[in-house]
């Protein structure tokens, strides 16, 4: 068995010039498989980014009441998102209240110093 050990060195950069507006997150399901497994990390731009723009096939961050969960957003309407799980049938409207920020980076289960280095910065 190998580890795989890669990073971006510019994500790290540009959260460790802005740490507060960056965090890092453990998946847990299989709604967005087979592109994200459970523990893989997210690394989730916040919503109070000055950057923050949310564009067709993001994976928006939000939160329904009593999950955090992460979609990719599959439509932009004056009022509301639509996003859709890559594993689920599925629709669901996300207003921007629900926002809690945007995937930036995946970084695979399998990675786990990647995972480690990447959490360091971002938190």
């Amino acid at each position: 068995m190998f580890l795989l050990t890669s990073f971006d060195l510019g994500l790290l950069y540009e959260i460790s010039q802005e740490p507060e507006y960056f965090y890092a997150s453990k998946t847990e399901g299989l709604s967005m498989y087979p592109q994200v497994y459970t523990g893989d990390m997210f690394i989730i731009m916040e919503v109070s980014h000055p950057n923050f723009v949310v564009e067709y096939g993001d994976i928006l961050v939000y939160t329904n009441g009593e999950y955090t969960i992460g979609h990719r957003v599959a439509g932009i309407y004056d009022t509301y998102y639509v996003t859709r799980g890559d594993n689920n049938q599925g629709l669901e409207q996300v207003y921007e209240s629900q926002i809690v920020g945007k995937v930036v980076k995946t970084i695979n289960r399998y990675n786990p110093i990647g995972q480690w280095i990447t959490a360091r910065v971002a938190n």
